[in-house]
């Protein structure tokens, strides 16, 4: 008597360790800090929401900034599912985001960057800092 196949057993896909080169390098730039503030709720957005951060520069130049955040694998695009001719922008899942209540961590598995302080938009970057983990 055989045993009738059983199906592959499936386990998430491990989430791949950021470059801690491409990481730094993002967050050296103010305009990046906060584009990924404003992604960390976890909520997609398009580049046209994203674009009020980015006061004095032109779309093109949020699109530049999008695309060195996905480029470091910190952000991903997907369709719209309520309009498929937007991209959403999302933080990929190697960005862990713990909410606490002065403010929030982004784990980048190479560095935590801890960041206090609320105003009307969410987080404030204004005292911010950053530890590198071990």
């Amino acid at each position: 008597m055989t045993t009738p196949p059983t199906a592959p057993v499936s386990t998430p896909a491990a989430v791949a360790p950021l470059d801690e080169e491409a990481v730094f390098s993002a967050l050296g730039n103010e305009k990046r800090r906060k584009l990924l503030l404003a992604l960390a709720d976890g909520q997609g957005k398009p580049a046209c929401q994203l674009v009020h951060l980015m006061v004095g520069r032109t779309h093109d130049a949020a699109l530049k900034h999008l695309t060195e955040l996905r480029e470091a694998r910190l952000v991903q695009m997907a369709k719209d599912p309520t309009d498929a001719r937007r991209q959403l922008y999302t933080l990929t899942a190697a960005v862990k985001v713990v909410r606490e209540a002065g403010g929030l961590e982004m784990d980048f598995g190479c560095c935590v960057w801890r960041v206090r302080g609320r105003n009307d938009e969410g987080v404030s970057p204004n005292d911010e800092g950053m530890t590198k983990s071990e």
